[in-house]
């Protein structure tokens, strides 16, 4: 995470597991003036929330990566950190499961698909309090 530096836009970490959406996400932002950095793997993800809490800004996750346990240690690492924001993101924008964790995790919200603009629109509205704090 070190290798971010200080960007004049925030952090971004960004959990996906389909490696091809994450280097898609990853360039759109990069490209914008992000620092962001895509995780497969949650666990791993996580960990770098939990080293570098100061650094991240947003968490843009897929919410059916994580699982609940995940979501749950999420939850915890953002509760610490309030300049850590999180946006959920998923394929699956209408299902039970969907709905009943953005009942229980009022995070912002963004259903897949989604196109750069609409990307960088949400991720703006999200962060626009990030860099304040």
């Amino acid at each position: 995470m070190r290798e971010l530096g200080s960007p004049s836009k925030p952090v971004v970490l960004i959990i996906e597991d389909d490696s091809v959406v994450a280097e898609v996400i990853q360039e759109t932002l990069t490209s914008h003036g992000y620092a962001a950095k895509a995780y497969t793997d949650a666990r791993t993800a996580i960990s770098e929330c939990r080293k570098w809490p100061e650094l991240i800004h947003l968490i843009l996750t897929d919410a059916s990566v994580l699982g609940k346990a995940g979501l749950q240690d999420l939850e915890k690492c953002v509760c610490n950190h309030p300049q850590m924001k999180v946006l959920l993101t998923s394929g699956r924008a209408y299902g039970k499961d969907i709905a009943d964790l953005r009942r229980d995790m009022p995070h912002p919200f963004i259903a897949k698909p989604f196109t750069p603009s609409e990307l960088l629109a949400k991720v703006e509205e999200v962060c626009v309090p990030c860099l304040s704090q």
